[in-house]
């Protein structure tokens, strides 16, 4: 009915009566004019006039107050009071109140603080504060359901601190609010919904400080804020939904810090933030969901440090962070999710505790902090797999137990083999070059588990032969070498080698399958068994002095050792060179 865009206005009284659409006639009409900036015309209203002392009449004589489609000017009940003598300490209770589709004006302000709305739900719907600032404090809505719909407040200095709505649906939908502190701090909202969902806020702070939500529907959605904190901090909120779904949030503080959310369910969903901080420190949830996906944030910080969520979730999925620092600095949750996400900027994830950690097909160009220092097993589960990493991820193989994160997730071996080639790339990146070695080890073990499962499906013989091959591959670059990882293991093996070829010669020479001779006739006379290790040694290391030699099949073990010695060798050299390297 009032426009919401008009600049100025002007008012006008006119004799002549006006017949309300029930019927109800008053003697004087109020033309309202509407102006643009250029002072230009944009709308133009006639409403019935009442004077207001005939509203105070009417509220001391107990009637019921019907004020729809009227103009109703300077109402205060501080001045009912002082009018009739009544204590202004004394609540004051008002019947069957309704005012659809009028006009408040007041030099200074529309005062209904200390009101007791008693019969009937209260209505407000469409309505126009054209001047003055608006005050509800203390207000008890008796009867619930009260009915803001529509109604804007042209000055945005709104205040609803310490007022009861104590049942019922609170409808603030579609509301506008000027430039201006809207307060509701302390206000008790009861179990029913509380909407405010495609309102505008103008610039200005609007504050719930303290209030006690239900387990109704406290709805935000698609609400437009200008400039100005938004502060909900020691709030407490029973089994509600909580939604921001696709608002604009623009510069300020976004304020959850130290707030009870219950086992609420809160959504950001497809929300826009500007140069914003977004604030859970401290926030407690016992069960529930926070839902930002597909958020768009411009610039700032978003910080649950020391939040205490530990059966709850949170899910950032498809969403892009521009210039935004994250910080979830001893957070505890259940599960944390920015899958798909951009973020381009620091991102503290030292967390407290957190069962599973999902960056899988994140873009990341900045710093992700995973180090966990005061409690390095607080990730049970790592997803990074399609992790576009560009920055740098800092975490340790070993004292983070990396390994078992990336295991724990659920993915199969083809996932896990990506994701442990990334930890690779980014442990040589950030110099962490033991860590590399582990990571590229689970990587290559991986892969072993991927050709394992593609043979399955072939003929036997084509599968015997494979899984021989497979056998080998485990044997000779895993057990023995640590894919040239390990130097030591390498010299270990060696060690092994050379030890298992000495038994063999020794076994052999005793059941006369092949003996070793000594051919400058064993000048230290050592033992049978001592000299079949000394022959296999010179094989093994290709000494080749030629005092020892074997005889029979003992000559086809001597060629095959002398092969395993030269590889062993290079083996041990690639190993060893690696490390020295680096």
């Amino acid at each position: 009915m009032f426009p919401t865009n008009f600049y100025t206005f002007k008012i006008k009284l006119k004799d002549k009566s006006y017949c309300t659409s029930e019927n109800i006639i008053y003697k004087q009409t109020a033309a309202i004019s509407f102006y643009n900036e250029y002072n230009q015309e944009i709308s133009y209203v006639e409403l019935g006039y009442i004077q207001i002392e005939e509203v105070y009449n009417k509220i001391n004589q107990k009637e019921p107050l019907n004020l729809n489609e009227v103009f109703i000017e300077n109402f205060s009940i501080s001045d009912y009071k002082n009018k009739f003598g009544i204590n202004l300490s004394e609540n004051i209770e008002i019947i069957g109140f309704t005012a659809r589709n009028s006009i408040f004006y007041s030099d200074t302000q529309n005062a209904f603080d200390g009101i007791i709305f008693k019969e009937k739900p209260v209505s407000f719907e469409k309505s126009l504060f054209i001047k003055g600032e608006v005050n509800f404090e203390n207000v008890i809505f008796e009867e619930g359901s009260v009915n803001f719909n529509s109604v804007i407040f042209f000055n945005g200095n709104v205040s609803f601190y310490n007022t009861n709505f104590v049942k019922g649906i609170v409808n603030f939908k579609n509301t506008t609010w000027g430039k201006g502190v809207k307060n509701f701090q302390y206000a008790f909202w009861g179990n029913g919904d509380v909407l405010f969902a495609n309102s505008t806020f103008s610039d200005g702070n609007i504050s719930f400080v303290n209030c006690s939500f239900g387990d109704g529907e406290l709805s935000f959605k698609i609400c437009a804020f200008g400039k100005g904190n938004i502060d909900f901090r020691f709030s407490v909120f029973g089994n509600t939904h909580l939604i921001f779904e696709r608002a604009e949030l623009n510069d300020g503080l976004i304020d959850f810090s130290k707030t009870e959310f219950g086992s609420a369910k809160v959504n950001f969903n497809k929300a826009v933030l500007g140069k914003a901080e977004l604030s859970f420190d401290e926030a407690e949830m016992s069960e529930g969901k926070l839902l930002l996906k597909q958020i768009y944030f411009e610039e700032g910080s978003m910080h649950f440090d020391e939040a205490q969520l530990s059966n709850s979730s949170l899910n950032f999925a498809r969403s892009i962070f521009k210039q935004v620092n994250i910080s979830f600095y001893k957070t505890t949750l259940k599960e944390l999710s920015f899958e798909a996400c951009q973020l381009n900027s620091y991102c503290d994830l030292r967390l407290m505790k957190c069962e599973q950690l999902n960056l899988s097909g994140a873009f990341i160009r900045d710093i992700v902090d995973v180090s966990l220092e005061e409690n390095p097993l607080a990730i049970s589960a790592l997803n990074i797999f399609g992790t576009r990493l560009m920055g740098r991820m800092f975490l340790s193989w070993k004292v983070n137990n990396v390994h078992h994160m990336i295991q724990k997730n659920d993915s199969g071996h083809y996932e896990k083999s990506w994701q442990y080639n990334l930890l690779k790339q980014n442990f040589n990146t950030i110099g962490q070059y033991d860590d590399e070695d582990s990571a590229y080890v689970s990587f290559k073990r991986e892969e072993l588990f991927l050709k394992k499962e593609k043979i399955n499906d072939m003929h036997w013989i084509k599968k015997s032969f494979h899984r021989f091959l497979l056998g080998f591959q485990k044997l000779v670059f895993d057990k023995m070498g640590l894919y040239a990882t390990s130097p030591v293991r390498v010299f270990y093996s060696i060690i092994v080698g050379w030890f298992i070829f000495g038994l063999i010669f020794s076994f052999f020479h005793f059941l006369g399958w092949g003996k070793t001779w000594s051919s400058v006739g064993n000048p230290d006379h050592i033992s049978i068994i001592a000299q079949s290790f000394y022959h296999s040694a010179i094989t093994f290391f290709t000494i080749g002095y030629g005092d020892v030699f074997p005889q029979g099949i003992s000559r086809i073990v001597s060629s095959i050792e002398g092969f395993v010695g030269v590889f062993m060798m290079s083996y041990f050299t690639v190993a060893f060179v690696r490390k020295v390297l680096r």
